[in-house]
């Protein structure tokens, strides 16, 4: 390799504030798409604080598999899928019914929650005036 070669390659080696800047800006980006505060991240929260930390775990990694699945899809392409589910079809039907015959008999093994005894009462509008609606 001669001199010239060197001298117009080298600035493109090493460029340690230009990869820290690109860097810093790829994290925050990453960090915007993998942490968005909408209905699945409500889910999660909800299922943390009512049922622990174990069920929000367990919350949040099947919204992850999900996310994983479609980006899968996305990453091999449409063709390569429905070439996938075209030849397995038979056996993945028979395991979507499976998963919802499942589904059936443990929804139907779920006992009713107890009735509750107090009696419901009504407080009145906080707000009555102008703007607010009948039914507050």
């Amino acid at each position: 390799m001669d001199l010239d070669t060197l001298i117009t390659i080298a600035p493109n080696l090493f460029l340690p504030a230009a990869f820290a800047g690109v860097f810093l800006k790829a994290m925050l980006l990453g960090l915007g798409v993998a942490a968005p505060v909408g209905p699945m991240a409500f889910l999660c929260m909800r299922r943390t604080l009512a049922g622990g930390w174990r069920l929000g775990l367990a919350t949040g990694v099947g919204i992850a598999s999900g996310d994983g699945v479609y980006a899968g899809v996305a990453a091999l392409g449409l063709t390569e899928v429905s070439a996938f589910v075209a030849d397995h079809g038979r056996p993945l039907h028979l395991a979507a019914g499976l998963f919802l015959a499942w589904l059936a008999v443990a929804a139907l093994r779920l006992k009713p929650p107890a009735a509750d005894s107090r009696p419901v009462v009504s407080a009145p509008c906080p707000y009555p005036g102008p703007g607010v609606p009948p039914s507050c």
